[in-house]
């Protein structure tokens, strides 16, 4: 069995300063009204890795489902 690596579709990990400025670039984007959902869209980042990354710059993250009101 022989693996395919081109196949692939993986962006290269993020660490260190790289990870950090990232997570602080995404936190301007969030905090400034864009969804985490937005930032997945715009950067294919996983969602996972983007609400890790802004957890990781220390964000206040807004209640699920903002935008609904009620009546």
């Amino acid at each position: 069995m022989t693996l395919n690596h081109e196949a692939t579709a993986y962006a290269p990990r993020l660490t260190g300063t790289k990870r950090t400025e990232k997570g602080r670039e995404l936190r301007k984007q969030y905090e400034a009204g864009m969804s985490i959902r937005g930032l997945v869209d715009e950067t294919g980042i996983s969602y996972g890795t983007v609400r890790a990354l802004l957890i990781e710059a220390e964000t206040q993250l807004r209640p699920r489902g903002g935008g609904r009101g009620r009546s």
